[in-house]
């Protein structure tokens, strides 16, 4: 019986159709079609789901080797669902960790026309700024384009060819950073900035595939490379360029530190901040100019004291020195008052955390996480005093290390704890890291710096000044002549103190473009009215001109204008441009209300000494008989003083005539009457 079954048993496995087998090779769904024509398959492909769910987003790439050189030929592709804005929008695929400084290829929906046939097109740009002038389609190049509108769901599609100079082992050794946005097209066709939920933007991490090289040998050419060298050299001379710097005595750390790995250290500005990392030999580098698809990963550590609601930042610049658009490491304190959404249960715990933020302006509400950079292994603590510390490794392009010297910029500041936004920096700078020798070069501009703090205070004084000559113009008048010489001076002591300010702020920026264009629209609007107002030193009709009552009307509401829009444009930097915080608007609002409060009350006293008002209207009322009696008699002199030269020639008639008849003998000459 048991024969039977094991008979049967075998017979069912080697008929069953369901035996293992092996699984069939799955087809590439990596393809995509631009318009009519037939789909092209892509090696690989990916849907970044970081951005908005409501903007699917995914791009397909196959990598080549170059046929030009020793760079990579790529090979890609976007579909992107965007909503059209007033005029159009775009998506765009950059390739860096930033934006600034990338090379795009930017994807526009346009209207359908001669310059746009397919309701679409590409381009290649350069961002070399965040002005939408130096946005320049071509300015990066790229072939064998192609573009459309996909017709079953509208998004924008487009295939195209780029050549990079990296190679195709450097690009898939390491994690490849880039970036994906998506934003409006103003109506000129220029590009606009990504804001708002609508456009988004977010820094990918890849892990690139290419089949043009042997998987196993992906991140090993370069280590064999090295390794031969090495063997061709002899030992005894073979010099020893990966060993790191001894630990200098001030970078030892003990117990519990996260810092304890590191072996060099240096200190930026006046112990602001304390920045450590491992000794990196100059193999490590990159060569100078290499393309920003090709990243290094550093290791740092941040180390400060800090109090209350302090924070201690690390910054790494797009554009060396300048803080908009960099991308900043903030180690904040976590205590009791620190906001929920900046500190978890876990970094309570620690007393300390390190996020990464952007800095895309000056404002608080523009300095924001996330950053754009790649950031892993992120720890930070706090000793519960004020010492606190943190550990991140950072991805950065090899673009941003020149000879081994990389620029960061550092700064220290106070969190309001209530909103969660960072405050002004109380102490910045900008350095160059030599990370081989573990030195740092102060790169920061102090003279720009003191510029602009003296354009500030100028300002502030020659606006006050103009204001405190206003309200002597106003309400001083009853001091006699003497009013006028003391108006005249503090309006001219103030735009003195107002041009010397536009001169030093002009000259602190360099030729750069504010980023606060309301405050320096405002100032410039307030400074023309103000030298209008000047012009009344040569050009003031006299008081009894028929042009002097025009003339004043428009002098007085200059004046006003200026002066109002100025101390707006004072309340606005204060907030908004240097941040100094709560004090200084206090003490500008005592100052201000100081110099009206005079004026009300002087003018109030002077009402106060004005006669009751039936008094002063009889005084009126004699006034007014007084001027008609006064024109009743100027009109009944007017006769008589016409009539005065007749009467004087007939007199002078009569005595000439008496003269010639008298012929010199007395018996000629009328006698009087008896």
């Amino acid at each position: 019986m048991k024969t039977l079954i094991s008979f049967y048993l075998t017979l069912i496995v080697l008929h069953c159709p369901c035996r293992a087998q092996l699984p069939p090779e799955q087809p590439n769904t990596c393809q995509l079609a631009v318009g009519d024509s037939p789909p092209e398959t892509f090696e690989d492909c990916s849907t970044i789901t970081t951005l908005d769910p409501l903007v699917p987003y995914t791009f397909y790439y196959t990598l080549t080797p170059s046929v030009t050189g020793s760079g990579t030929s790529w090979r890609g592709g976007l579909k992107i669902k965007v909503d059209a804005a007033a005029s159009g929008a775009w998506g765009g695929f950059g390739f860096g960790p930033r934006m600034l400084g990338t090379d795009s290829v930017i994807l526009l929906k346009c209207e359908l026309g001669p310059g746009c046939p397919t309701g679409a097109r590409i381009d290649g740009y350069k961002l070399t700024d965040y002005d939408p002038a130096t946005k320049i389609p071509g300015s990066f190049q790229i072939q064998d384009s192609a573009a459309a509108v996909d017709s079953e769901d509208g998004s924008l599609v487009a295939t195209f060819t780029v050549e990079l100079p990296d190679s195709i082992e450097d690009l898939t050794k390491d994690p490849f950073t880039h970036v994906a946005a998506v934003g409006p097209v103003a109506s000129d066709g220029s590009l606009r900035a990504h804001i708002g939920a609508a456009f988004p933007y977010d820094v990918v991490t890849t892990d690139l595939k290419s089949s043009s090289i042997p998987a196993a040998t992906i991140g090993d050419v370069n280590d064999n490379l090295r390794a031969e060298a090495s063997a061709a050299t002899p030992a005894a001379t073979a010099p020893n360029t990966t060993s790191p710097i001894p630990p200098l005595p001030t970078c030892s750390r003990t117990g519990g530190s996260v810092l304890a790995s590191f072996s060099t250290c240096t200190t930026l500005g006046a112990n602001v901040l304390t920045v450590h990392w491992n000794a990196l030999s100059p193999d490590s580098f990159s060569p100078s100019g290499s393309s920003g698809g090709r990243n290094i990963s550093i290791e740092f550590g941040l180390s400060g004291t800090i109090s209350g609601n302090e924070w201690l930042a690390l910054g790494f610049p797009a554009t060396p020195g300048q803080m908009v658009g960099s991308t900043a490491q903030v180690l904040l304190p976590c205590v009791s008052e620190s906001s929920p959404d900046i500190c978890s249960p876990e970094n309570f715990q620690q007393g300390a955390v390190l996020k990464d933020y952007f800095l895309g302006g000056k404002s608080s509400r523009a300095v924001a996480p996330p950053g754009q950079l790649a950031f892993s292994n992120v720890e930070a603590r706090s000793d519960g005093s004020s010492n606190a510390q943190g550990k991140f490794t950072v991805s950065l392009p090899a673009t941003s290390i020149t000879n081994g010297q990389l620029n960061v910029l550092y700064a220290k500041g106070t969190l309001n704890p209530t909103t969660g936004l960072l405050q002004q920096h109380d102490t910045r700078g900008a350095a160059s890291l030599d990370l081989a020798s573990g030195a740092a070069i102060s790169t920061t501009d102090t003279s720009a710096e003191a510029k602009k703090n003296a354009h500030a205070w100028l300002m502030v004084i020659g606006w006050t000044v103009i204001l405190s000559g206003t309200v002597v113009a106003r309400s001083f008048k009853n001091l006699g002549p003497i009013w006028f010489q003391i108006h005249r001076a503090m309006q001219v002591f103030g735009l003195i103190c107002v041009l010397t300010a536009f001169i030093l702020i002009f000259s602190a920026l360099g030729g750069n473009k504010t980023t606060y264009t309301l405050h320096f629209n405002l100032g410039i609007a307030a400074t023309t009215l103000g030298l209008v107002q000047l012009s009344a030193l040569l050009f003031r009709p006299h008081l009894d001109s028929r042009y002097r009552r025009a003339w004043a009307l428009g002098h007085h509401w200059i004046g006003r204008s200026a002066v109002l829009l100025a101390v707006a444009n004072i309340y606005y930097g204060i907030i908004n441009v240097k941040q100094v915080g709560s004090w200084a608007v206090i003490s500008y609002s005592v100052v201000f209300g100081l110099i009206l409060g005079a004026g009300i009350l002087k003018e109030s006293i002077d009402y106060l000494r004005l006669p009751p008002p039936a008094l002063m209207k009889a005084q009126f009322a004699n006034v007014d008989q007084e001027r008609e009696a006064a024109t009743a008699v100027k009109e009944l002199q007017e006769p008589v003083t016409a009539l005065r030269p007749n009467l004087a020639g007939q007199q002078q008639h009569r005595t000439d005539e008496s003269k010639v008849g008298g012929g010199g003998s007395g018996s000629d000459v009328e006698q009087p009457r008896s």
